[in-house]
């Protein structure tokens, strides 16, 4: 998600939702997260960056790191250029990062300079509504794979997206407008998921307003993309 399209929607949640003082009230403080840093599954190249997971760890709510920690996933999040074989994926993925399957294991990866650029100007609290939105789809598509509904892998040298036996290209998917991206079946579960962690912090009246607020800040964001539509 662009910075410019978290500053949108903040900017129109604010409308409906509580304040941010009262809000922020309901989310731990920054030494709690820590308690439980050394239980997270970090992939191996993260011992290079360990900026990289202060950064993280700043922008993220206590119970998101124990979900962390009770999904047993591996998580990865590095600069884009940093030239390993996990950093490579970024190129691939969209907003903050996604899971990809690595040794045939889902493994959440993120990207460091979005991270970076995606929560600059944002208070605190904001900024960890930004990345725990992020976290709340992408453990959707965690339950997903292990739920056998969803599979990522590679096929005759494609990365492959399965979705309930259906297959689609990585690549195509990756290629789709935002808007059409978020039909996907696997995606608009995903959505449902961000949407819902919004209005239970009570941003929004209802699920639908979610809908119209992100339909809203994609048409911009499309458009930047794809000058042509």
């Amino acid at each position: 998600m662009h910075s410019k399209g978290i500053k949108y929607m903040f900017s129109k949640l604010k409308q409906f939702g509580r304040s941010v003082s009262q809000s922020f009230k309901t989310i731990s403080t920054l030494n709690d997260r820590f308690v439980y840093v050394n239980s997270i599954k970090f992939h191996g190249d993260q011992d290079y960056y360990p900026q990289c997971v202060d950064k993280f760890l700043e922008c993220i709510g206590t119970k998101y790191v124990k979900l962390l920690i009770d999904l047993d996933i591996e998580v990865f999040i590095a600069p884009r250029s940093a030239g390993t074989t996990m950093s490579n994926m970024l190129d691939s993925l969209r907003g903050l990062g996604g899971v990809y399957m690595h040794e045939g294991s889902p493994i959440l990866i993120i990207d460091h300079d979005r991270l970076l650029s995606e929560t600059q100007g944002l208070s605190q609290y904001q900024s960890i509504i930004t990345l725990e939105s992020f976290l709340a789809h992408e453990f959707k598509h965690i339950e997903q794979i292990r739920s056998g509904k969803l599979k990522i892998y590679r096929e005759n040298g494609e990365s492959i997206v399965e979705w309930c036996g259906s297959k689609y290209l990585f690549n195509y998917i990756n290629s789709l407008p935002l808007a059409m991206y978020d039909d996907l079946p696997w995606e608009q579960e995903a959505v449902i998921a961000e949407i819902e962690y919004l209005y239970q912090l009570g941003y929004i009246a209802n699920m639908e307003q979610g809908w119209e607020l992100r339909r809203n800040q994609y048409k911009v964001l499309d458009k930047q993309r794809h000058p042509s539509l």
